[in-house]
């Protein structure tokens, strides 16, 4: 996504660079995050739990991921006319 982002930017096309690297960024650091040696899940996970990513949600970013669904057909359907 991240390699995309930079080609639609290349290309000129600046929504789809800005939702392509968010999606790539996102989803780096998400997989950063499940990285045993970096040991980041430990401090979200909850006491007892069996799974390292049972801590981390995905709320914030769904509901950007939402928004971003929902505005641009929202706005090509206003500018029809």
């Amino acid at each position: 996504m991240i390699v995309g982002g930079f080609l639609e930017f290349l290309l000129g096309n600046t929504f789809p660079f800005v939702v392509f690297m968010s999606f790539g960024a996102f989803w780096l650091s998400f997989a950063a995050t499940l990285q045993p040696q970096y040991n980041a899940y430990g401090a979200y996970a909850p006491a007892g739990s069996t799974s390292p990513a049972a801590g981390l949600s995905t709320v914030g970013f769904s509901a950007s991921f939402g928004k971003s669904c929902i505005c641009p057909k929202k706005i090509r359907i206003t500018n029809r006319g």
